[in-house]
């Protein structure tokens, strides 16, 4: 699966705090293929690249383990976890599509980082409002990362410490 880091904290290249699901390259899935081929690879991998403005692809890492936005993997329908339980025990799996275009935001992450934005001397005054801008008007039909209906808990847990960290 291939996502595309939308916003990152801190601002400059970081944790991803907004991100899509987009289609997969077929020349990145090559190089990816390779790399895992030629090491025997199997099981989870994290696979990132960053792409010039120009197209030329530069690998920035590779890491045996499962990757921060992985809720967006399992959101789009690409349930890495569940197939990694499949693998080891013997069952057979197959690459599975996945839904292009969904998003998912770490609201307090994005929070943040619009806060490092309006503070940086650095950045012009219609920069900072661009910034406040997307925080507040980001679409709906982004996924929260932390937040479930179905188990509140971590999103109750994470604005705690949040909050508490804000007083301390």
């Amino acid at each position: 699966m291939r996502q595309l880091r939308l916003r990152e904290r801190p601002p400059d290249g970081g944790v991803s705090v907004l991100s899509e699901s987009i289609p997969v390259d077929p020349i990145l899935q090559g190089y990816s293929d390779q790399l895992l081929q030629s090491a025997k690879w199997t099981g989870v991998a994290m696979i990132e690249f960053r792409v010039t403005p120009e197209g030329k692809p530069f690998l920035m890492e590779i890491n045996p383990r499962f990757w921060g936005s992985l809720q967006l993997s399992v959101d789009s329908g690409a349930d890495f976890p569940s197939m990694l339980v499949d693998l080891y025990v013997g069952k057979q799996i197959s690459p599975k599509s996945y839904r292009v275009g969904q998003r998912l935001r770490w609201y307090l992450g994005d929070l943040d980082r619009t806060i490092m934005v309006l503070k940086d001397p650095n950045l012009t005054k219609c920069q900072k409002i661009e910034s406040v801008w997307g925080f507040l008007f980001t679409r709906l039909a982004s996924r929260n990362e932390i937040f479930r209906l179905n188990d509140a808990r971590p999103a109750v847990r994470e604005l705690r410490g949040y909050i508490r960290d804000i007083f301390t």
